[in-house]
């Protein structure tokens, strides 16, 4: 990999100063984001959590949709689980991918990946995405397992590079190093819990891939796939999905 990539993952997140996330109530799901907007690159990138505690939330990125967006759940890149985005055309695909080092993210098997196709669309020159994420409060840390927080202090990362994957159809793309990043705090995730998280997320309409040897798309009722990649339709179609470097409102 080229010095310049690798500097540019490097400071991906580490260095970047925290900045601090908002209330964003989303009225095509109902629920309520911990959100934040990055002036600089125009992406915004948001956590909702369900009341009880479970291993799962959703994620809301919104970006332009040239190129690609991550969004690290423990702030920086190393060590920690990225979910990046990105459209295919009009389908928007989802990678979970994880780094252990500076170097370009792996994919990193194990989520269950749904995008919410009511919530979710590229139109316009804009990505939006609204990915429920299960499977994905804990991951291997630099030491032990890392859990997303249930209450007080949270950190959130995202990045965007304007240059597109190179094959935008594959959930394992390669990507390039990115030219925006940062880090968002939330001051108290517990502020990101929904009664109504159900509701939003059994509405129909989803897509749900397993990055793991099989991939599975459900659209009510329950289809398996070969393995392969999938990838999602915007909001008025059902939606087909499936990991690089790591936002929306």
């Amino acid at each position: 990999m080229q010095i310049r990539s690798l500097l540019a993952f490097a400071a991906a997140f580490g260095f970047a100063s925290a900045q601090q996330a908002s209330s964003y109530q989303d009225s095509a799901t109902g629920l309520t984001f911990q959100q934040y907007t990055d002036s600089a690159s125009g992406v915004s990138a948001g956590v909702a959590l369900p009341s009880a505690d479970s291993n799962e939330l959703i994620v809301r990125v919104q970006a332009s949709s040239t190129g690609w967006t991550g969004v690290s759940l423990g702030g920086g890149m190393v060590n920690n689980l990225l979910l990046v985005v990105w459209a295919n055309g009009n389908n928007i695909v989802v990678s979970p991918r994880y780094a252990t080092g500076y170097s370009a993210p792996s994919v990193y098997s194990g989520p269950q990946i749904t995008v919410l196709s009511s919530a979710s669309s590229v139109s316009g020159g804009t990505l939006r995405a609204t990915i429920r994420c299960q499977n994905c409060r804990s991951w291997p840390g630099a030491s032990g397992t890392t859990t997303f927080p249930n209450s007080g202090f949270a950190i959130l990362g995202f990045a965007h590079s304007t240059t597109n994957p190179t094959t935008p159809s594959s959930t394992s793309s390669a990507i390039s190093f990115h030219q925006n990043f940062g880090q968002f705090g939330i001051s108290e995730i517990g502020n990101a819990k929904n009664s109504n998280y159900q509701n939003a997320v059994g509405g129909g309409g989803a897509t749900t891939t397993r990055t793991t040897v099989r991939t599975t798309t459900t659209t009510r009722p329950t289809t398996t796939t070969r393995p392969a990649t999938t990838t999602t339709r915007p909001a008025t179609t059902t939606q087909n999905n499936g990991g690089g470097n790591c936002a929306a409102k």
